[in-house]
């Protein structure tokens, strides 16, 4: 796979669609857990992160093996953090696609 040098939004087929579903649920335990302040076992919060890790990447060897194109989040500011809102374009391989 490709290296990430930029925020990939969530799409492709459903089974693509439904492991980012998964991994958000992965996420939003993740969260619950480090706000409930919960200690009791370190390897919890591990295994969360790891596991939205796995889910995030499975659905990127998913997109491209059924030939799908990442849509990449590309902001205009000189401020590197993606934000919601913005204008994207789909990048494919080295060309640029605007849409």
């Amino acid at each position: 796979m490709p290296q990430l040098n930029a925020f990939i939004l969530p799409s492709g087929s459903s089974a693509v669609t439904n492991l980012h579903l998964a991994r958000n649920v992965v996420r939003r335990a993740e969260r619950t857990v480090l706000a409930a302040n919960v200690n009791d076992n370190p390897l919890l919060i591990k295994f969360l992160n790891r596991s939205s890790s796995l889910l995030f990447s499975v659905a990127r060897w998913l997109n491209q093996k059924e030939g799908n194109i990442e849509k990449i989040l590309l902001t205009k500011s000189k401020n590197k953090t993606p934000s919601f809102g913005t204008e994207f374009f789909l990048l494919k391989q080295t060309n640029l696609i605007s849409g």
